[in-house]
């Protein structure tokens, strides 16, 4: 069996061919800038891998709630009918991003440990943060575990003390609302905790942040923060807690004492402030009372940036047996 495997995100769309042993080929990266939607990628990639797929599995930074699923950091919409009609295959099977990760959780060939801790059996978790910030659960059932997708990303933020009014900036600028998506992510998480954070320095710490487009602040700062830039370490700081924070949130809402998993490219890139700082760390034990329950809790972070492609097979398989 040829199944087609998708991970589609705010920034680029990753296609791989995965056979019925999840062995993961011809994986392509394509900026979903360049095109106008999902299904002129899909028609890019199957014509240079010259092959009719049996089934198609797409993993989407959105919620997955029929046959046709909205991306709202993309504004694109795709439907399974119109993919299966344009490309005469039978099955397409949508699952939310965080879901494929955590499907693909036990494939993962390349992990690391942010925090060290016993797992246990029982429910773990996936947060993921990249474009957006996404979350899934996967539930401990019986010796199996079934993952499910979540819409986490998007509950309403809460500051630590001191940091309270980051909360009203943020629903200033967002319809009222605060997420934790605005404060962990790539697309705005930096750019926000950037502008917030600015009125405390002085303004040469700001100046060579001036003119770069939201998108490109995060790198900006890690580039800045390594150089010791005061303002750049306070907003990487502030991240790297906040990542962390939100991390036992959601190990506490799903109970997940197998631990939980960081995915997405943004850990990646700071790898070294969340593993060599006590940041992340801080931010996912401040939980007073329930510091000892969350003490014993793992976090991984998964580096091996193709496990949500098996993944997306993994629940393709699932589906179709």
């Amino acid at each position: 069996m040829n199944i087609i495997v998708a991970d589609i995100g705010g920034t680029k769309a990753r296609l791989g061919l995965v056979d019925a042993h999840l062995k993961l080929q011809e994986v392509m990266d394509f900026p979903t800038s360049e095109f106008p939607n999902f299904t002129a990628i899909l028609e890019n990639y199957l014509f240079k891998v010259k092959l009719q797929p049996d089934a198609i599995g797409i993993g989407v930074a959105g919620a997955v709630q029929s046959d046709s699923v909205f991306m709202p950091n993309l504004g694109w919409t795709l439907n399974g009918a119109e993919i299966r009609a344009a490309f005469k295959v039978k099955d397409v099977i949508f699952l939310n991003d965080l879901e494929a990760f955590a499907w693909g959780v036990d494939t993962s060939e390349r992990t690391s440990v942010l925090k060290p801790g016993k797992a246990v059996s029982g429910n773990r978790a996936v947060i993921a943060s990249g474009t957006g910030l996404g979350m899934a659960v996967i539930h401990s059932h019986n010796g199996k575990f079934i993952p499910f997708a979540t819409e986490g990303g998007h509950v309403s933020f809460a500051p630590r003390p001191g940091d309270e009014g980051l909360a009203s900036f943020i629903s200033s600028k967002c319809d009222g609302h605060a997420s934790w998506e605005r404060v962990v992510s790539g697309k705005y998480g930096f750019s926000n905790l950037l502008e917030f954070l600015k009125k405390d320095f002085a303004s040469s710490h700001y100046e060579v942040f001036k003119g770069c487009p939201p998108e490109g602040v995060g790198s900006e700062i890690g580039i800045q923060a390594h150089s010791g830039n005061p303002l750049a370490v306070a907003v990487m700081e502030r991240f790297c807690y906040y990542y962390g924070a939100q991390s036992s949130n959601l190990a506490l809402m799903s109970f997940a004492v197998g631990g939980v998993y960081l995915a997405g490219g943004v850990a990646l890139k700071i790898k070294d402030f969340l593993t060599q700082k006590p940041w992340f760390v801080d931010g996912f034990l401040n939980k007073g009372r329930y510091r000892e329950f969350l003490s014993p809790i793992p976090v991984h972070l998964l580096e091996d940036e193709l496990c949500a492609l098996r993944g997306s097979a993994k629940k393709v398989l699932y589906q179709l047996s």
